[in-house]
């Protein structure tokens, strides 16, 4: 069971290609994010080497290829 934990985190060390955009358009001005490949959230920037929120390490350079998902706007 350790041995487990223990390649799950070591997963986390190997650079995940960074594949996904998410586009805002109901901002004034463009937004973009890009996303984590892991845990899927927004990064507060780019070009960063692990994720800020599940520390996962990060690969830019697909980059170019992304995908870009545009976000919905929430109903209020």
């Amino acid at each position: 069971m350790d041995s487990m934990k223990d390649e799950e985190l070591k997963s986390y060390r190997i650079p995940m290609q960074v594949k996904e955009l998410r586009y805002y358009p109901s901002y004034p001005d463009l937004y973009t994010y890009s996303l984590c490949p892991r845990c899927g959230t927004p990064l507060d920037r780019e070009y960063i080497m692990f994720c800020n929120h599940c520390g996962q390490a990060l690969g830019w350079d697909m980059i170019s290829n992304a995908i870009i998902v545009i976000a919905q706007k929430p109903d209020n």
